[in-house]
């Protein structure tokens, strides 16, 4: 998700059906587009672990044969932290570091139990469920939606 950046798909569907797919995906996502069918000007929400933000790219659809090109170059990334998890984590690597210093501070014996219960529940709230979201999953979408489910016509 940096500015400048350029990813590329190719895709075995005409240019037509890979700009409806392209629309649908982009209104699934949340993110809004202006432009031809053939270049769009797109913004993207995005997720990138602990931060999160918008995207501003241009997404071009080109006829490559019978297959299409999607070209999506990003303008402009605004990312920010999301200070609530990092609060979280933090309070969970307090409770981590509390839980394993008791031998050397008696005194912190009877806090163990909940040091071990803010270690584990930052794991769980937090980083067991990072994700990311961004252009390449993106046009993952794109492509998934442009391919037609061939699960329907194998059906006897």
């Amino acid at each position: 998700m940096i500015a400048g950046a350029v990813h590329r798909l190719a895709i075995d569907a005409s240019p037509e059906t890979v700009s409806t797919a392209a629309r649908r995906a982009l209104e699934d996502w949340g993110g809004t587009g202006e432009g031809a069918a053939s270049e769009l000007a797109i913004t993207l929400p995005v997720v990138a672990g602990l931060r999160r933000g918008s995207v501003r790219a241009r997404l071009a659809i080109a006829a490559e044969g019978a297959a299409s090109e999607v070209v999506l170059r990003v303008e402009e990334a605004r990312l920010e932290v999301n200070v609530g998890a990092c609060a979280v984590l933090a309070l969970a690597a307090l409770g981590g570091i509390a839980s394993v210093s008791w031998p050397w501070f008696p005194q912190l014996l009877p806090a163990v139990p909940l040091a071990l219960v803010l270690a584990v529940g930052g794991w769980l709230l937090i980083a067991s469920r990072l994700r990311s979201a961004g252009p390449e999953e993106f046009l993952e979408a794109i492509a998934a939606g442009a391919v037609p489910d061939t699960a329907e016509d194998s059906v006897a």
